[in-house]
């Protein structure tokens, strides 16, 4: 389901996280829940969220900037939404809590920008983060952005706590 805060009282991102937080934690106990998690936009469901993102070790040029959808979640959306992880790790609760600069990318960003190379290990910027350098720490799974009939995007994961949005999904 989706929800959209747009209560003042939810006008800072710290209020935005800790709503996100102690949604997910109120949801998780009831009789049937595996998992609980937060994204700001839900694939198929919502528009993609466009980015501009960098490699490392490129300069920041507008030719050098290649197009990524981003997607800003909690730490148990892979496992809430089934999507697997094909190499390094997922996000963990201590990178959310700790907004900590790490990413995972999907499996199509990593055959369209590293082309045989590992990006896990390897550090991007994002135009909607900032000039934060950022850590990949895993590639999930493709899936779907914005229709069925389309192939999946180059896709960024951050830590929901990073990118908080007023507007979010939760999925359970």
């Amino acid at each position: 389901f989706r929800l959209d805060l747009a209560s003042p009282r939810y006008a800072g991102d710290e209020a935005v996280s800790r709503f996100a937080d102690d949604l997910v934690h109120r949801v998780e106990p009831i009789g049937g829940v595996q998992s609980t998690a937060i994204v700001n936009r839900m694939p198929i469901g919502d528009r993609e969220l466009g980015a501009r993102m960098t490699l490392e070790g490129t300069t920041p040029l507008p030719q050098d900037q290649l197009p990524v959808t981003l997607a800003a979640v909690t730490a148990d959306y892979f496992r809430t939404m089934r999507i697997p992880i094909a190499r390094g790790r997922g996000l963990t609760t201590d990178d959310v809590i700790r907004r900590r600069p790490v990413a995972l990318v999907s499996q199509a960003a990593a055959r369209r920008y590293w082309s045989g190379q590992d990006p896990v290990g390897r550090r991007i910027t994002v135009d909607a983060l900032g000039a934060d350098s950022i850590e990949i720490v895993g590639i999930a799974g493709d899936v779907r952005n914005s229709d069925v009939d389309q192939g999946p995007a180059a896709q960024v994961y951050v830590p929901f706590t990073r990118l908080p949005s007023r507007q979010m999904a939760v999925v359970v």
